[in-house]
């Protein structure tokens, strides 16, 4: 079958790479270069600290597909390919209601074979010098997550799409639909605007979210040595982003932003709220200098699951968004099953049917993870 993928951010070329693999004839069209959209502003954290047991699963799979792919690249000649994937201590703080979320994490991590750790306030800052901890908190330990440069996957991603002999196009401004027995639209935050002016909207929204980098003081030592921290008590995440800095971020602003018409830049105030959730979590956090500071958008639905699978009422049409922010960490999963899709066999539980209907009257929710 002849594909046609709509856009070349992680989700479309993941997709492109699952069709090509089975047999498709596949090309990816793209008004602008790989990955420039949102996965080049994305944060590039792997998490198994998930709110749904099938989010897990998704993770778990893209991780270890990861692991096949830059094996696949070394063997290949591309030594390069082993330093897109980096492993770090991921931790999540909770304290008085949020308690609630990583019991639950704990629960669920349990339950599907990771080996979690529990640690008190004391036991962790014991744990993870340099991080502080607040009487009444406490801390979930992931054993097995890791974080991506988005660039680098995007870089590998398109390695092994040459090597299925996909052609990806870059500079193509997609308009009218294309002719080709399948068209997969994986156009980020310009999907449901371009599926709307072919006649077919659904449920899904762009949202703004904010991210820094911050310059890490040599004082406090390699940043690489900090683990990923995601907090809930302070509503933030960070991680290490290299030898010198570290990036932090949420800022997110639930409400719909025209991806044509939208402030790239970080706010004044995002950066001045995150420099101080930083400097009260790290002890090297005072120290810390911005770098830069920018904005991307994400796509959510109604259950902050992803959108996989037909277009309904749409022959020959198939759809993958509603990452919420997250599309790194399940992309080669959900390219899996979109192509399972393509070739009949649906998972219910993405297919975008389950919104017929819905229309565009529902609130969007904080993307991957928590509500407490």
């Amino acid at each position: 079958m002849h594909c046609t993928v709509v856009g070349a951010g992680v989700l479309g070329l993941s997709s492109a790479l699952a069709l090509a693999e089975r047999g498709h004839d596949v090309e990816v069209l793209d008004k602008a270069q790989p990955g420039a959209g949102a996965s080049g502003k994305a944060a590039g954290v792997v998490s198994t600290m998930t709110w749904h047991d099938d989010e897990f699963a998704l993770v778990q799979e893209t991780r270890g597909r990861l692991g096949e792919l830059i094996s696949l690249a070394m063997i290949e000649g591309s030594p390069a390919a082993r330093s897109v994937w980096k492993p770090y201590d991921s931790i999540t703080v909770g304290a008085g209601p949020s308690l609630r979320a990583l019991d639950e994490m704990h629960d669920r991590l349990e339950r599907l074979g990771e080996e979690p750790e529990r640690f008190d306030f004391r036991e962790a800052a014991a744990q993870f010098p340099g991080v502080r901890f607040a009487p009444g908190e406490e801390v979930l330990v992931a054993q097995e997550d890791g974080a991506v440069e988005p660039n680098d996957l995007v870089q590998l991603l398109l390695g092994r799409l040459e090597n299925e002999g996909v052609s990806v196009r870059s500079g193509v401004e997609v308009r009218a639909r294309p002719d080709a027995e399948a068209v997969v639209v994986a156009g980020g935050a310009w999907t449901p605007g371009l599926l709307s002016a072919w006649g077919h909207p659904v449920a899904a929204k762009a949202f703004r979210t904010q991210l820094a980098s911050l310059a890490w003081p040599e004082s406090a030592g390699a940043a690489t040595e900090a683990p990923m921290v995601h907090d809930l008590t302070r509503g933030f995440y960070a991680r290490p982003e290299s030898e010198g800095s570290m990036l932090a971020g949420d800022g997110t602003q639930l409400r719909s932003f025209d991806p044509d018409a939208y402030d790239e830049a970080a706010d004044p105030d995002f950066v001045a709220s995150i420099a101080e959730r930083v400097v009260q979590r790290f002890d090297a956090g005072a120290e810390a200098r911005l770098r830069r500071g920018w904005a991307g958008l994400c796509v959510g639905t109604p259950d902050r699951r992803a959108l996989c699978g037909a277009v309904p009422d749409a022959d020959g049409l198939w759809v993958l968004s509603g990452d919420n922010g997250f599309g790194v960490m399940r992309c080669l999963a959900l390219g899996e099953r979109l192509a399972d899709a393509v070739d009949g066999s649906p998972d219910a539980a993405l297919d975008p049917a389950r919104f017929r209907g819905v229309g565009d009257d529902w609130p969007l929710r904080e993307g991957f993870g928590w509500d407490a």
